[in-house]
């Protein structure tokens, strides 16, 4: 898997990709499903699936989701 840093590059709008969240003061490292929105003004855009309450600029790097198994 290889991590895109924000400063790189950022994924499509709507694109469901996982998020690394550091946040010096609550967190380091938290892989979440994230996704860019154009309505979203703060931050970087982002919406975090299942916890709204993450700012954006908390998102230092995203990486497309992963392929679902076949079988």
């Amino acid at each position: 898997m290889n991590w895109i840093k924000v400063a790189n590059g950022l994924p499509e709008f709507e694109q469901r990709v996982l998020v690394l969240i550091d946040n010096d003061k609550r967190v380091k490292n938290l892989i979440m499903i994230g996704q860019r929105e154009m309505w979203k003004t703060e931050g970087q855009n982002w919406v975090i699936e299942d916890d709204e309450n993450w700012p954006g600029d908390c998102v230092t790097h995203w990486t497309p989701l992963p392929e679902v198994p076949e079988d």
